[in-house]
């Protein structure tokens, strides 16, 4: 008769380390990451950021805040922006889940503050303090955070001079550099640069057809000085822009065609507002085709620029847009 012998059964500490070599090779297969606010598991690693995510989010939740603000008040312009923050604030979530971070994380929101406009003026200008955090946005992102804020800065002065009735010329904003300060020289790729020249021009011609039609001094409507207020803008951005391009800039035009005729107030206000915005789109053009240099060297300089365009359309009476020149 044989005799039987007894299987030694495992340790619990021998079960323990069988189930979490088991975990760890599964895991490792499947690609498993823990969020970064996950306890720490043997083996498993946490998931990689994407590129400047904590400022991303950080804008994120400020343009939450700005929905809720601006929803709450009353006046037209403020309307207007909240409709442009709701389409900021669905690209940034989409930018964030494209770049593989957790929807629990891109949901978090932000909770609304203050509605006064004094509030209003300094939340949209929020953006643009400590512009150099945006160096670690990839070039990608970079180009289109470039026109969120000059949304925010034009907002911030549209709103600082009064919804109703903006200023031509912007009130001083709190970036580090101005709009009248001379841009940097531009990089070979920044090809863009002639097709805004050219659209200038364009425009500046229509603003003397308006001019050349239109009264010769100011009435009820002052439309002959906001003409020339715009005139003056216009021309001194154009010899700026032609001196950043030199001698590789495309040549002045002869005359430039008229979209429509012009044969009274509202067709030369009309115009005018065509050609601005025609600025606006071709400054657009020249950020999206910004080298990944350039946008690093940009952050100082292009939100500024493309702010005072905003406004200019703005007090012609033009649509804003929620990234300017991109949409």
């Amino acid at each position: 008769m044989s005799s039987l012998h007894a299987v030694p059964s495992p340790g619990r500490r021998a079960v323990t380390l069988a189930l979490t070599g088991v975990l760890a090779l599964l895991t490792a297969g499947c690609g498993v990451r823990l969020q970064e606010d996950a306890p720490d598991l043997p083996l498993v690693p946490r998931r990689p950021k994407m590129p400047g995510e904590e400022v991303l989010l950080g804008l994120l939740g400020d343009t939450v805040g700005l929905v809720a603000a601006t929803s709450a008040a009353s006046g037209e312009v403020e309307k207007a922006l909240a409709d442009l923050h709701v389409a900021q604030e669905r690209v940034l979530r989409d930018a964030l889940r494209r770049g593989g971070v957790p929807s629990a994380v891109v949901g978090a929101g932000a909770s609304p503050g203050p509605t006064n406009p004094a509030t209003l003026v300094a939340m949209e200008a929020a953006a643009s303090h400590d512009r150099g955090r945006y160096a670690a946005l990839s070039p990608e992102l970079g180009r289109v955070v470039l026109t969120l804020l000059a949304q925010r800065l034009a907002a911030s002065q549209i709103l600082g001079t009064g919804a109703a009735a903006a200023s031509p010329t912007p009130s001083p904003n709190t970036s580090t550099t101005g709009s009248t300060s001379p841009s940097p020289p531009p990089s070979p790729a920044d090809a863009g640069l002639g097709g805004l020249l050219t659209a200038a021009r364009e425009a500046a011609n229509w603003v003397e057809v308006a001019q050349a039609r239109g009264p010769k001094k100011d009435d009820t409507t002052g439309e002959a000085a906001l003409m020339t207020s715009i005139s003056t803008w216009l021309r001194k951005r154009i010899t700026l822009w032609e001196g950043e391009i030199g001698a590789d800039g495309p040549e002045a035009p002869v005359a430039v065609p008229l979209p429509f005729p012009v044969e009274d107030a509202a067709s030369r206000t009309a115009l005018v507002t065509r050609g601005i915005e025609g600025v606006r789109a071709a400054y657009g053009r020249r950020v999206e085709g910004l080298s990944d240099a350039a946008v690093a060297d940009a952050w100082d300089t292009i939100p500024d620029d493309l702010a005072d365009i905003e406004v200019h359309v703005h007090t012609l009476g033009g649509p804003l847009q929620a990234f300017p020149g991109l949409s």
